[in-house]
């Protein structure tokens, strides 16, 4: 019967190390604010979508733990019991820790941790203990941990993440003088043909329609690049890409060299030297406030948080502090498995790894921030990411398009009916944040900005997602401004451009217009500059630029590339290109692409050295830099 008592013991080394091991990764990750459940569930989330989180989590590490013990005991070590638990519980955890590029001192914090607990434990009867190895005793201990560091990892995250700081009381602040407050939203990722008041047959956005309807609504606004860094920087210096520079530079920073994803794209952030709407909006003295669901390119690294007396961003998204089973399961999943299972896994075991806020936090931190500033004028800026990829609608929310559950791999109706759920969720949030703004009375005194920074494509022109190209589904925004009061609806027709933006804010709120602006205000009725767009060697592709004349737009593909000619009157979705039949518009459009160009030099001269040294400092400001 021996061996019926040696496996006995293997199996509650196994079961102790793999709970030990569980218990650090969910305090470790829970720690640094990654939510193991989707915070707008209720307390308690339900049973059967939070056990197959927790069984996913524990199960993976039950596998490597295991194996480990096994082979372990199998070979010619002779190691006590308890340093084998230890060394089968640390492997797993350091491994992807090390792997995920976390620096030394939490390895070395987390093996600390693992320690101390094996002490704890070893209280009892040390030397009896470190013979036998664990029992039922210590199996009960290591039971309790687990649950306590479960119980913390679907709480404490969502509770973090409304921490919002108590409202400034700066002299200077509070002599600002009378006037509107200033709301501006971006629809991250929004393209304006998915919404009714441009044409969309489905309701995706009602509260938005109803808005629109006491709005003015711009039936062409267009972004100044398709993905989110160079387009926020136009929204807040007014200045077009190539003049502001946080675009595609040959040796710059990354996100994947910050440890938020795979995209090893280099980017130079936007300058220090900028002039940005929030700091005019700070130095007229209203307190300034930025709650960004975005992690990535809005990440203060790259320059966003300029003249915010607040800028907030989700916590928990960079990758390393993604629980270890579920991310080496992700690993295994995506290799081994169809797409229908990586689909399904990537749904509802890691959807709380994305790098973005939901709506409803979103809300959450815009409303405590604005109790404690309601008094007072301001220029709270909000970034709603609920349209990004991956498309997860929540339930509820799935079952309002059939194939939204599907999927989403190439299929474009999987796609198209995931986005349009996602935009109804998002929708039902505004209209939630908007409910409370009229109660308090704060709305008929805010100018409102709602806005897209760039839209998404589901296979057009062969095309997907964003900053694969710059036809009119990635360019093509909404944009609907309400001033205070206003109850007439109206809408213009001619295109308009983010970098119009800036100079229509500080005029209605009558702040100081910068020098040497790129755009014009939307409500004048001449533009000096045309509407551009421009896009980088993004991701290898070619570099691109657009350039509107109305009713004609130009696509320009550096080198060998060529152009593309469309009639956006004729054909909105650019599927006929004139560019053979019309050469002589193509060259008038290329001509005053090539002046728009020379005029829009950059304003700020920085090095690859400057801005690498230049994003060390705002990460080691914020923490992260190691």
């Amino acid at each position: 019967m021996r061996w019926v008592d040696s496996l006995r013991r293997t199996w509650i080394e196994v079961l102790f190390a793999t709970l030990l091991a569980a218990s650090i990764d969910l305090t470790l990750s829970a720690a640094h604010g990654y939510k193991l459940v989707r915070p707008m569930w209720p307390w308690p989330p339900p049973l059967l979508p939070m056990l197959q989180v927790v069984a996913i989590q524990v199960g993976v590490l039950a596998l490597f733990s295991g194996a480990l013990v096994f082979a372990i005991r199998l070979a010619p070590l002779r190691l006590t019991p308890w340093i084998r638990v230890l060394v089968c519980a640390a492997a797993p955890l350091l491994l992807w820790r090390a792997v995920a590029g976390v620096d030394a001192s939490v390895v070395i914090w987390g093996s600390g941790h693992l320690l101390v607990i094996a002490s704890i434990l070893g209280l009892q009867r040390a030397r009896r203990c470190s013979l036998r190895g664990p029992g039922l005793w210590e199996t009960g201990v290591a039971l309790t941990v687990f649950f306590v560091a479960l119980a913390a990892s679907l709480w404490l995250p969502s509770r973090a993440l409304s921490r919002i700081p108590a409202a400034h009381s700066r002299s200077s602040e509070s002599t600002a003088s009378a006037g509107p407050n200033l709301l501006m939203i971006v629809l991250d990722t929004v393209r304006a043909d998915h919404l009714p008041p441009y044409g969309y047959e489905r309701d995706t956005m009602p509260f938005v329609t109803g808005f629109a309807a006491r709005a003015t609504l711009f039936e062409h606004a267009v972004a100044a690049s398709s993905y989110t860094l160079p387009s926020h920087a136009t929204l807040f210096t007014g200045l077009l890409p190539e003049s502001h520079g946080a675009s595609v530079v040959e040796a710059g920073v990354s996100l994947d060299g910050l440890g938020l994803e795979g995209d090893t794209t280099p980017v130079a952030p936007l300058s220090d030297e900028a002039t940005t709407l929030a700091e005019l909006a700070r130095k007229a003295g209203l307190a300034t406030g930025a709650i960004s669901a975005n992690l990535a390119y809005l990440s203060p690294a790259f320059g966003f948080a300029q003249g915010f007396d607040d800028y907030m961003i989700p916590i928990g998204g960079w990758s390393q502090w993604q629980p270890a089973g579920l991310a080496i399961g992700r690993k295994v999943v995506e290799r081994l498995f169809p797409a229908s299972v990586d689909f399904w896994y990537r749904s509802r075991i890691t959807g709380q790894g994305r790098f973005y806020l939901l709506a409803s936090e979103v809300n959450a931190m815009a409303l405590r921030w604005l109790e404690g500033r309601r008094d007072r004028r301001f220029f709270l800026f909000l970034n709603y990411m609920d349209a990004h990829a991956p498309y997860l609608p929540l339930p509820g929310y799935r079952d309002l398009h059939p194939a939204s559950d599907s999927p989403q791999t190439s299929r474009r109706d999987a796609l198209i009916d995931a986005y349009d759920a996602e935009l109804r969720y998002l929708d039902d949030h505004l209209a939630g944040l908007f409910a409370q703004l009229e109660a308090w009375g704060t709305l008929e005194r805010t100018l409102v900005v709602i806005v897209g920074d760039h839209g998404e494509s589901f296979g057009e022109h062969g095309e997907f997602e964003h900053a694969s190209g710059l036809h009119e589904h990635q360019l093509h925004v909404p944009l609907v401004i309400r001033r205070p009061g206003q109850e007439v609806s109206e809408r213009v027709s001619r295109s308009v451009h983010l970098a119009d933006l800036l100079p229509t804010v500080v005029a209605l709120l009558g702040l100081q217009l910068p020098d040497e602006l790129d755009g014009t205000s939307v409500f004048d009725d001449a533009r000096e500059m045309p509407v551009t767009a421009h896009l980088g060697r993004y991701r290898g592709i070619l570099s691109r630029d657009a350039i509107y004349l109305e009713p004609y737009k130009l696509i320009e593909i550096e080198g060998e590339g060529g152009v593309e000619l469309y009639d956006l009157a004729a054909d909105p979705n650019e599927q006929n290109d004139l560019a053979v039949e019309r050469p002589d518009l193509v060259r008038k459009l290329s001509r005053a692409l090539e002046i728009v160009k020379q005029a829009a030099q950059p304003h700020f001269d920085r090095s690859p050295a400057d801005l690498d040294e230049q994003t060390r400092e705002r990460l080691r400001a914020l923490g992260y830099s190691r």
